[in-house]
């Protein structure tokens, strides 16, 4: 079932951080907590990996916002300022705000948990952006640090189905923009009143629901009266707000086994929610995936009740974790890691990036060679290189390799030349996807590589080890020749052998000092090369080998 076509927007924070670059006012770099995986305020369910494939649409959305005096007379960001017109039934509505920064391609998108003020920890889906300080107004971020904002959502992208419990639960969505809102406006989905809790967007829908629900001509016994008198003190107790409580409590309106009646209060509503959670024992696989979610094992925490609730079997959990690991030994960062803010990391690399230019005796500018961090790693800092060689400016992009010891930084590479290119999302994943087959395939290269060295220094050592054994008897007893037998890894098959053969030539030689009867010399090798020849008689031996 598709959900009904609108704008929906989630409340989130933003948060001022340090400048992108202390040198560089152009900009306010925030930090946007967006939104938190699910069931949120407004009965809708945001799964991980719905918002997972949504994030490439975060990229270069706007951050909006309208601008007006608070009742202090001071300026503020209000809400999202749309106008509501409705003509002949129909109702439509124009955005007034305007845009004041933006959530670039490189904002992180990263997910962050954080105990929320109702005791129930939460992650949440964060990001980066950028404030321009250009646009007027735009001080107020640098004024209060910290401000309310919601998420819109594309409204022709959302689509999903409500489940048993009737939750809204989100399988696609398009994010839209972020928006501003001053400290006088609560984020939307926080009630269920038609007030400036809401969008305008939200009060259309509202305005329609409550339309439709009123012109029914009948209502069955299971319905819930849209003004019911569930109070807390006297105020309206609704039913969104008692889903919220049930929420609050792990359990479903269909689970309780107690019924919740036009006078019951919030107080009494949370005793009974209390003595009902408390009831049953925990089940064993509950118990396994706290204990997994703190990474505590059973032997470490010893002996537990089971009659106790998930909430403060968690606790328990959450305590016993914190203590253990205040005690467990703390590694020590190395110095390169330690820095205070981003800025400070950017700005040592700075230090070792700075401008340089000659000018000639007329103060002509003839070189100039500068250099713009558009990011960094552990590893790298990449930059926008810019020359001037007195003629012609050039443009490239690369990088270099640096280390930072003891808050010194060294470029430890010369500048290094690479491609950026605009892709789109599909492209980008055949391009990754092309990335691992050939890592998959150079590493089998490598291996078959390694293996035909290892084969051919298998066979050549077989081989030398035969040559040798043809003349180990006759020259174990030469030192060179066994100083050969260890080193022969140089040598190739033939130089081995014959440089046995020389050595067993110089072994069995017999050279005299002097030859006084002009006799040949002679070198014995040790290898009977005499052939049995005839007798002379005479004629060649022809005669003897003839008749003998």
């Amino acid at each position: 079932m598709e959900m009904d076509k609108e704008m929906r927007t989630i409340p989130v924070i933003f948060e001022k951080l340090d400048s992108v670059n202390i040198t560089d006012t152009r900009f306010i770099r925030v930090k946007i907590k967006l939104m938190h995986l699910g069931l949120n305020l407004n009965n809708s369910i945001f799964t991980k990996d719905v918002v997972d494939a949504a994030i490439p649409t975060l990229y270069n959305t706007p951050i909006l916002g309208y601008v007006e005096k608070d009742k202090n007379g001071d300026k503020d960001f209000s809400d999202h300022r749309s106008v509501l017109t409705i003509d002949k039934k129909k109702i439509s509505v124009s955005y007034k705000g305007s845009s004041y920064g933006v959530i670039p391609e490189s904002c992180n998108p990263r997910y962050e948990k954080e105990m929320c003020e109702d005791g129930i920890e939460r992650e949440y889906l964060v990001v980066d952006g950028l404030v321009w300080t250009k646009i007027e107004d735009s001080d107020i971020f640098l004024r209060d640090e910290i401000k309310k904002q919601s998420m819109e959502l594309d409204e022709d992208s959302i689509e999903g189905g409500f489940d048993k419990d009737k939750h809204f639960v989100f399988s696609k969505i398009v994010f839209y923009g972020a928006c501003a809102l001053g400290e006088n406006t609560t984020p939307a989905m926080i009630g269920s009143s038609i007030d400036t809790n809401f969008t305008l967007n939200e009060i259309k829908t509202k305005l329609e629901q409550f339309n439709t629900y009123f012109s029914r001509q009948s209502q069955t016994s299971d319905d819930i009266d849209i003004n019911n008198k569930n109070t807390k003190g006297g105020s309206i107790l609704t039913k969104e707000f008692i889903d919220n409580i049930l929420t609050e409590f792990s359990v479903s309106l269909e689970n309780i086994d107690f019924e919740i009646t036009n006078t019951t209060t919030e107080d009494e509503l949370r005793e009974y929610l209390t003595v009902f959670t408390k009831k049953d024992s925990l089940s064993d696989d509950l118990i396994d995936s706290v204990l997994t979610e703190f990474e505590i094992t059973k032997e470490e925490i010893g002996e537990f009740t089971k009659d106790v609730s998930e909430e403060d079997f968690r606790t328990f959990v959450s305590n016993f974790a914190s203590e253990k690991k205040a005690v467990e030994p703390k590694t020590e960062l190395p110095t390169s890691s330690i820095f205070s803010t981003y800025n400070e990391k950017r700005e040592l690399l700075r230090g070792v990036l700075k401008r340089s230019e000659e000018r000639d005796k007329d103060s002509k500018l003839i070189y100039v060679l500068d250099y713009w961090i558009a990011d960094f790693d552990d590893s790298f800092v990449y930059v926008e290189k810019e020359e001037f060689d007195g003629d012609k400016w050039s443009y490239s992009k690369g990088r270099f390799a640096y280390t930072i010891n003891n808050n010194v930084t060294t470029l430890t590479s010369d500048f290094e030349k690479m491609i950026v290119k605009w892709v789109t999302v599909e492209e980008n994943v055949n391009i990754e996807k092309a990335r691992v087959a050939f890592e998959t395939q150079k590493e089998e290269l490598d291996r078959l590589k390694q293996f035909e060295k290892d084969t051919l220094a298998e066979q050549f050592e077989a081989s030398a080890t035969i040559i040798f054994e043809k003349f180990n008897e006759s020259l174990s007893n030469v030192s060179e020749y066994m100083n050969l037998k260890t080193n022969f890894s140089t040598m190739d098959l033939d130089a081995i052998e014959e440089k046995c053969f020389a050595l067993l030539g110089k072994k069995n030689a017999n050279f005299s000092a002097t030859n006084k009867n002009n006799i040949p010399d002679v070198v014995h090798t040790g290898i009977d090369n005499t052939v049995d020849e005839p007798e002379d008689d005479g004629y060649g031996g022809i005669l003897s080998r003839k008749y003998n």
